[in-house]
Parts: structure tokens; sequence; C-alpha cells
């Protein structure tokens, strides 16, 4: 996802988002050892299935990083001031004395995937509208009821991840991925646009 044509800051970010990517589908596999995912022992899908979320956490976090990047002035009306403070994942409230407190946002994964993707696509004018109609969408949404249950466990059972569960996980996965690339061939359509001179006519 990193292009040539990319501005500096751009280009630091789109690696970075490189890095941690590369960096998560290691541990993925490390996790996987090549096998099926129905040949995977109920704690190899625990790990499989924070990795996995960890993955989707850093790229939409980084992805509203270049967004921010593409409109740093506060003043910009492309990015209003709360998306700015979202993207940030900061949250304010007052105190009893009257003081602005700042504290880190708690925004749900489902949300959060859906902001960033809009964010970017506004701050980079990409026609790209995420696509949350179809069943890839759905098995996202029940692949965070499994990440919660397995990360909050109430007994025993809440810690067991059927084969179901588990392709809802990597179909959710890709899902994401899939979206992100798309939204990425997009800006770069849009940068190579931008960075080619104008034509002129004789």
């Amino acid at each position: 996802m990193v292009d040539e044509n990319m501005p500096p800051e751009h280009r630091a970010l789109a690696e970075l988002h490189n890095a941690l990517l590369n960096e998560l589908a290691t541990e993925i596999r490390t996790v996987l050892k090549g096998k099926a995912g129905n040949e995977l022992s109920q704690s190899e899908r625990r790990m499989f299935v924070r990795v996995t979320f960890a993955s989707i956490e850093a790229l939409i976090f980084v992805m509203k990083q270049i967004a921010l990047v593409a409109h740093p002035d506060p003043k910009c009306p492309t990015i209003s001031e709360a998306e700015r403070a979202f993207a940030m994942e900061l949250d304010f409230k007052l105190t009893l004395s009257g003081d602005v407190e700042q504290r880190a946002a708690k925004i749900p994964l489902e949300t959060n995937i859906r902001f960033a993707f809009k964010l970017l696509a506004k701050a980079s004018n990409a026609p790209t509208v995420l696509d949350v109609s179809g069943p890839e969408w759905q098995s996202l949404q029940r692949a965070i009821k499994v990440r919660d249950r397995i990360t909050h466990p109430k007994n025993i059972s809440d810690l067991t991840i059927s084969d179901e569960e588990l392709s809802d996980v990597v179909i959710g996965f890709q899902w994401v991925l899939a979206s992100r690339i798309k939204l990425g061939h997009d800006l770069n359509a849009i940068l190579r646009e931008q960075s080619e001179p104008p034509s002129t006519n004789e």
C-alpha cells in the first residue's frame, strides 16, 4: 500500500501500517503452524482470535492517522473537531470543579471500523463506501462477540471457540483487509491523478 506518489508523511504511515501487519501476520502464522483452522487446539484458537483483532485494530488506527496527516490544520473544514478527537481516540468530560478532563475514548470496534473507513475516504476525497450489507460484515459482528466473550469469560464454556465461530473470525478479517485494499487502490489512483502534470491543448 506504499505508493511512490505519496507525500512523505503518508509514506511513513503506510510503512508503519505495513510493518504492523507484517509483524502480526508473522504471529498469526506462528499460531497456525501450518494447520487448518479446524486442527487448532482451543488455546491456539484463542491466540488466533486475539492476534487477528489486534491486526484489525492496528489497521484502523493507522487509517485514522493517515486522515489526520492529510489535514493537519485543526481549523480545516474537511475534518471536524469531533472527528479529529475520535480519530485520536480522545474523549473529554467536565469535572465537578469545572475543569476539562481528557481521557481515552471508548469506541466500539464495529463503530470504529466504519468511522475509520469513512474518515479516510472523506479526507482523501475518495468515492469508496464501506459495504456492510453483505454476510461478511455479519461474520465480523459475530466474531467481535467471540473476541469479547473469550476476553471476559464468565465460565469455562465461554473459552471454547467452535469451527463456525473461527470461520467467522477468518471471514471478517479477510473482509476488512479486502475493504482496506480497495480503499487503498482508490487513494493511490487519486494521488497519481494529482501528481500528473496538467495536459496542455495546443
